[in-house]
């Protein structure tokens, strides 16, 4: 299914070399890097080492000198994991974790660095520590200045974040946001997402038939008593959702309501896909579209099966109000996908199946590397992943729900993933897979 992704920006177009030790990049490498200051260096990365990297602007002469502390954290673990390659060194490691340490907001991705260090080179404990304890007493000399803090778990000092244990959602006020809509803005947001569902009926041969509940409106034409049961069932999904990030009870959080069609046929929802979103991929059963100006529209065609068809239409509109919760911030996949499982099995219980995804994550996580690239920001996980993803999302939210909900809400809040973790649960990353691997039977289970 369709993940929404978080974005790093940083583009890169060959292979990379294996060590950050004065290294010439041949051939030279296109990147585009969003700098802490704002803006982007973006040229064609010709070296680099532990300290700094040159990139070559277009039409300049000569290449530019920025440091790693000078890119913005996520794009500089994103940048150093693909430079670095199989082969890095557990000093190389550390030397990236001791650069993030250095930039605002990079101490939990920090962890991520140190922690493949010392799976390379269990020697390099001291140093590492000596690096935290630095960054520990200049956090500390700042916080006595009244500058914001860079510990994990502390967020921008102008994001929102729920109260302790009430698991309440209050808009974020970064520029990421969402508009809050007034009443009228509400009534003509409903009204063009209705003009909308005109004219996709002009680009399908299928003879749709609208349907309006409280927050969606549903286009389809599966007989009239099956699509009034499904489009309940919508509702119904929303309530939860709602419930349990603490929106009050009739609060709309979509622009306008979401717009969901289904079609009898797999080959009119290929067309349509095709007609409508520029879409030729013909394996997937449905699609999430959440669009920049905040509309959602959903499509896919009816499963064979009505237990399919209902987990297939729980999972796609949970992505839909991800999308539309709190921020445009993306959410990565392996909590956006876990999340619409955990909704999916809620809403259509089938205990058979459960069992049998409870035991297929248990056997995933015993393979080898379970969760490699499980938490990758710029990709979606990979399909033997999605029981675990699923099961690590209950687990969290059996462990502390409103903690789950600040976990959520400090992602939309733009923190890193990592670093909600941190903030909502206190622990780390680490720590929780352990605890969750344990809770599945499988110790010692590392990302």
């Amino acid at each position: 299914m369709r993940a929404l992704l978080a974005s790093v920006f940083v583009f890169l177009c060959v292979g990379s070399p294996a060590s950050l030790a004065a290294t010439k990049v041949e051939p030279p490498m296109a990147v585009s890097l969003p700098l802490c200051k704002g803006g982007f260096a973006r040229g064609q990365l010709v070296s680099f080492d532990g300290a700094a990297l040159a990139v070559l602007r277009p039409g300049a002469g000569v290449p530019q000198a920025f440091d790693w502390t000078d890119v913005q954290p996520r794009a500089q673990l994103a940048l150093s994991e693909k430079l670095l390659g199989p082969t890095a060194t557990g000093a190389q490691w550390a030397q990236v974790g001791e650069n993030l340490l250095k930039t605002p907001g990079g101490a939990a991705l920090a962890e991520r660095a140190f922690g493949k260090a010392l799976r390379l080179d269990a020697s390099l404990r001291g140093r590492i520590d000596t690096a935290k304890a630095s960054a520990t007493s200049a956090s500390a000399s700042a916080a006595g200045t009244g500058a914001t803090s860079d510990a994990p778990g502390v967020g921008p000092a102008t994001r929102s974040s729920a109260p302790a244990g009430a698991g309440a959602a209050p808009a974020t006020t970064g520029p990421a946001a969402w508009p809050v809509l007034g009443p009228d803005e509400m009534k003509a947001a409903v009204d063009d997402m209705k003009r909308r569902a005109d004219r996709y009926q002009t680009l399908t041969s299928a003879k749709l038939t609208p349907y309006e509940t409280q927050y969606f409106l549903f286009c389809s034409n599966l007989p009239q008593s099956e699509a009034a049961r499904w489009a309940g069932l919508l509702d119904r999904m929303y309530a939860r959702l709602a419930e349990l990030f603490a929106i009050p009870p009739g609060v709309n959080i979509w622009r306008g309501k979401a717009l969901i069609i289904v079609f009898l046929s797999r080959d009119d929802f290929l067309k349509f896909e095709l007609a409508a979103f520029k879409n030729t991929r013909d394996t997937a059963s449905g699609f999430c579209h959440g669009l920049g100006d905040g509309s959602v529209i959903i499509d896919f065609y009816r499963s064979p099966t009505d237990l399919d068809f209902a987990r297939l239409l729980v999972h796609e509109t949970t992505h839909g109000f991800i999308h539309r919760y709190r921020s445009k911030v993306h959410v990565p996949s392996w909590v956006n996908e876990g999340l619409a499982e955990v909704m999916a099995f809620q809403l259509v219980p089938h205990e058979g199946l459960r069992q049998s995804d409870d035991a297929r994550a248990r056997s995933e996580l015993k393979r080898a590397q379970p969760l490699l690239r499980f938490f990758e920001l710029n990709r979606n996980i990979d399909g033997y992943q999605y029981p675990i993803a699923r099961a690590l999302a209950e687990f969290m939210i059996r462990k502390d729900k409103a903690g789950y909900v600040k976990f959520i809400n400090a992602i939309k809040d733009d923190v890193p993933a990592e670093q909600a973790v941190t903030a909502a649960f206190g622990v780390s990353l680490e720590q929780l897979l352990a605890e969750y691997g344990a809770s599945m039977g499988v110790p010692g289970l590392r990302p």
